[in-house]
Formats: C-alpha cells, structure tokens, sequence
C-alpha cells in the first residue's frame, strides 16, 4: 500500500497513516 511501515500497512490498508 501506500504506507511505509508494512505493519501500519495491514492496519491503514492504502492510506499512508
């Protein structure tokens, strides 16, 4: 996704934060 963190990306989906 568009998050930099892979766990932030599981959590925010395709939103950065």
């Amino acid at each position: 996704s568009a998050s930099y963190m892979l766990v932030l990306d599981r959590a925010c989906g395709d939103a950065p934060l």
